[in-house]
């Protein structure tokens, strides 16, 4: 996409592959390499990557969001340090939550810090409504959880099935017992592995390298262990290297030991 006339500005646009290089130079050192910016970029069935130009065409701020169930999850929005301080990640933020609407799904979502008065009031805009108990996001590698698993699946298609199969059996009947509950998916659609059609991960979305869960479908840390261990192979053969997961503020003995 070429820039923006000087002088001009066209409000939030969508991006796509020509803007890779541009975009590249915001998103620098953020895990983004040019594979995985072409990737996505050229992927707007699953990623949605909108940019807003300063006066002289230039790339100012982009947002990323992907599909994840029934939502548009908004994660990971630059801003150009000269541009620190306006309404520019706002003005992207309202233009996913328009595709959002236009693409008929549910709403939009997204994991907002609570020590970050900027994304607290950029929530408040979106109008987004936060989750009771509050919970922390935390990231695990898989490395340390392959040893005890069997072969990873043969290719992508059969991993991501079995990602789905792994957490709908853990997901069956026991809701009630998680230390966090889907977020994400409609409650009548929390069917067991018969179900599956093998087209997208249920209650969780691959990420980059990383495998994005929306729920904690377990009791406590043994279980999560377990857990890991279940989903690494399959993980593995998808390319994913590790896990974000939600863990209730509350819990702190399980806080400690992901800290450890």
């Amino acid at each position: 996409m070429a820039p923006a006339p000087p002088g001009t500005d066209r409000g939030p646009q969508a991006l796509g592959p020509a803007d890779a290089a541009e975009v590249l130079s915001l998103v620098a050192d953020r895990r983004f390499t040019p594979e995985v910016l072409a990737r996505e970029l050229g992927d707007p069935g699953h990623y949605r990557w909108f940019g807003l130009r300063r006066p002289d065409g230039c790339l100012a701020a982009v947002h990323r969001a992907l599909r994840w169930g029934d939502y548009l999850f908004l994660k990971g929005v630059f801003v150009d340090p000269d541009q620190l301080g306006g309404d520019a990640a706002l003005r992207l933020a309202f233009a996913l939550r328009e595709v959002a609407r236009g693409e008929q799904v549910r709403g939009i979502a997204a994991w907002v810090s609570e020590s970050s008065q900027a994304q607290l009031a950029l929530a408040r805009r979106l109008r987004l409504e936060p989750t009771e108990p509050p919970l922390h996001l935390y990231t695990m590698p898989f490395a340390g959880f392959t040893g005890a698993v069997s072969t990873p699946p043969p290719n992508p298609a059969q991993a991501t099935r079995e990602v789905e199969e792994i957490l709908a059996r853990h997901h069956a009947g026991r809701d009630e017992d998680f230390l966090v509950p889907d977020l994400l998916t409609r409650p009548d659609s929390l069917a067991g592995p018969a179900a599956l059609d093998g087209r997208e991960i249920r209650r969780a979305v691959a990420d980059r390298d990383r495998l994005l869960l929306s729920s904690l479908p377990c009791a406590d840390a043994d279980e999560l262990v377990a857990l890991l261990a279940e989903l690494a192979p399959a993980a593995a053969a998808l390319g994913l290297s590790a896990v974000e997961l939600p863990v209730p503020a509350a819990a702190i003995p399980l806080a400690l030991w992901l800290a450890g």
